[in-house]
């Protein structure tokens, strides 16, 4: 088998620093989870405030 039969093993689709990419995971869903706390946060407490300013609550 010569040299370069040898080094053509490896055909994998994806690049081997795969590393940079999956350190971000957690910090977008970090941030994902923030931001859909406060925005529920921020609705329900709006909303509580709108029903109880129309007497509807």
């Amino acid at each position: 088998m010569t040299q370069a039969a040898t080094n053509n093993t490896n055909l994998s689709p994806l690049p081997h620093s795969s590393k940079p990419a999956l350190s971000k995971v957690p910090q977008v869903a970090l941030l994902f989870w923030l931001f859909k706390i406060a925005a529920t946060t921020l609705g329900e407490t709006g909303g509580d405030a709108l029903s109880q300013q129309l007497n509807l609550g």
